[in-house]
């Protein structure tokens, strides 16, 4: 926060503070359009359809639908220590802003900062130069602004001081052509920069998508023009599947903001605005499967199933105590039927069944540690899932009965059918894979168990040195398997 001394005001002109983008770092608007489509989405889609005929009654609508928690959402720290330090000063400090007045004054009630508190009203948008006029019909003796975006520019131009957030070198310097006086700058504390994008695409997932790769492996043939276009498939696939990863953090924005750890991610804390997010998913997700079906069209059907079957968890199946882990494992097995459609050849059941159990053992393990979670953190609740604090027996039985099954049904498998040479010379060493997944998953479950493990078993796995040696066993035993000993 910086100030040129010659701009400060007496305490008796009126500061007048815009939300969205200023004294928020997130849209509230488009925040309460995200509550109210995961609420309602029917209804939802129904009143965007007047979005074109009246832009405030929409945003009446919407807050009608839901109701946005200003609690949670991220407000910028140094705007309100100044506004603070403003109203002790005994200055007027006016909330107007574009959101719909149900917002405005749910924030002004929040922060109790606000002399007043104008929102948008049905047949009035408050913005731009309805904004203008609005202001300066209410406060004829001046005021001062703080404001964020270009549509403010015509409000800075008539204003005594002008105060900037949000992107403060670009709007500093549209201030400076236009001759307007800045005061007080209120920068963002983070830049939305390469690292924001990587932790909110969550590179690190990507690891999970070299399932795609596996029926290659498995095939025995090791032909390199198959791999080369899997491994395209497989790079394509993780923008799609970031896609799916923003979506879901657009819904959950709510339960995440509660979350201990999820609070700090990109969209949850602000860092990430949640229309670039939008902004990203409509144009990537298309693009990205129209890529994929031109290497493979029957790839690119299993891609639309796994972004169907994406949407239906996001906006319902995640709320289903159960069906959501069974969504995250049938997820997990459609990601291996891609690369089995891309090669073109004959999927193995066993390979299915044990990825599905497999899959969902490392699901359950993930709702466990959150139950375990909800059960002994003081102010630490599952939000937006359907387990209970007394549910952690269930989950407990039937994860470790799955990843158990997993492996049995791979032991079932190196006994009935991996015992033809022209396959596997050397089908022994499959066995040392099996004892090497039971020992991890028996690892998972521990630490899970003992609430020692991340949020997600993979990457756990990523940065578990054990992980790690018993994931190089299992690739050496793999090689020895296709070598006559």
């Amino acid at each position: 926060m910086t100030a040129d001394p010659s701009t400060e005001s007496a305490p008796t002109t009126p500061l007048i503070v815009d939300l969205d983008g200023t004294l928020t770092l997130s849209d509230t608007s488009f925040e309460n359009f995200i509550v109210a489509l995961n609420k309602s989405p029917l209804a939802t889609f129904l009143t965007l359809a007047k979005l074109r005929k009246d832009t405030s009654y929409v945003k009446r609508q919407l807050a009608c639908l839901s109701t946005l928690d200003v609690k949670t959402i991220p407000y910028r720290p140094d705007l309100m220590d100044y506004l603070k330090a403003e109203k002790e000063r005994g200055r007027e400090i006016h909330l107007v802003t574009a959101a719909d007045q149900s917002i405005a004054a749910d924030v002004a009630d929040h922060t109790g900062i606000f002399t007043t508190a104008v929102g948008s009203t049905p047949g009035l948008n408050l913005k731009g130069a309805n904004k203008l006029a609005f202001l300066k019909k209410t406060f004829p003796q001046g005021f001062d602004y703080i404001g964020d975006s270009m549509a403010d520019l015509t409000i800075w131009q008539e204003t005594r001081v002008a105060h900037i957030a949000g992107n403060v070198p670009k709007m500093s310097r549209l201030a400076k052509d236009k001759n307007i006086s800045v005061g007080r700058t209120f920068a963002n504390a983070t830049a939305l920069g390469p690292r924001t994008w990587v932790k909110a695409l969550r590179v690190h997932q990507w690891v999970k998508n070299a399932l795609i790769v596996v029926p290659w492996g498995l095939a025995g043939d090791f032909e390199p023009q198959p791999l080369i276009k899997l491994i395209a498939i497989f790079f394509i696939f993780n923008i799609v599947a970031s896609s799916t990863y923003l979506l879901n953090d657009l819904l959950d924005l709510r339960h995440d903001r509660a979350h201990p750890t999820k609070k700090r991610r990109p969209l949850a804390s602000g860092t990430l605005p949640a229309t670039t997010a939008l902004l990203f998913i409509v144009t990537a997700m298309p693009v990205s499967l129209l890529l994929i079906a031109i290497l493979s069209f029957p790839a690119a059907v299993y891609v639309v199933c796994y972004i169907t079957l994406t949407l239906l968890y996001s906006f319902m199946l995640k709320k289903v105590a159960f069906v959501d882990a069974f969504c995250l494992a049938t997820l997990f097995t459609l990601r291996i039927q891609i690369g089995v459609a891309a090669l073109d050849v004959p999927i193995s059941n066993w390979l299915l069944a044990f990825s599905c159990l497999f899959f969902l053992s490392l699901g359950l393990a993930k709702r466990h540690l959150e139950v375990l979670k909800a059960g002994n953190d003081a102010g630490y609740t599952a939000a937006g899932r359907g387990y209970r604090p007394e549910d952690w027996p269930i989950t407990l039985a039937f994860g470790v009965a799955s990843g158990l099954s997993a492996i049995i049904i791979m032991m079932l498998f190196i006994q009935e059918q991996a015992q033809f040479p022209a396959k596997y010379p050397s089908p022994k060493w499959l066995y040392v894979i099996a004892a090497c997944l039971l020992l991890w998953i028996m690892r998972v479950w521990q630490f899970c168990h003992r609430r020692q493990l991340d949020d997600d078993p993979i990457v756990f796995a990523i940065k578990d040195r054990t992980s790690l040696a018993l994931g190089a066993v299992t690739g050496a035993a793999f090689l020895l398997a296709h070598t006559p000993w």
